[in-house]
């Protein structure tokens, strides 16, 4: 674990709990992808700007964020197929 990693969840775990009273358990916010997802979801609604940029920045070192902004979504819509055709019987024809 670097530096930067250590020194986020030290400002989540203090900043969390002074200013939205919650106890996070930083190990298992490292370890758990379902509680590190509870947990930053909740820091990111805070009024706190450098909290929410501390959460973002998080996710971000621990592969967290799935697409970055302005790109297209991990998993592309699916469409319906355009073929008038498709759907109804194209056997041979005799």
């Amino acid at each position: 674990m670097d530096q930067e990693l250590l020194k986020l969840l030290t400002r989540i775990k203090i900043q969390g709990k002074k200013l939205m009273g919650l106890e996070i358990d930083i190990m298992r916010l490292n370890a758990d992808r379902h509680y590190a997802d509870e947990i930053l979801h909740k820091l990111t609604t805070s009024e706190n700007e450098e909290l929410v940029m501390t959460a973002i920045n998080f996710m971000g070192k621990v592969g967290l964020l799935k697409t970055k902004i302005g790109t297209e979504p991990a998993v592309p819509a699916t469409e319906p197929p355009s073929d008038p055709i498709s759907g109804k019987y194209t056997g041979r024809l005799r």
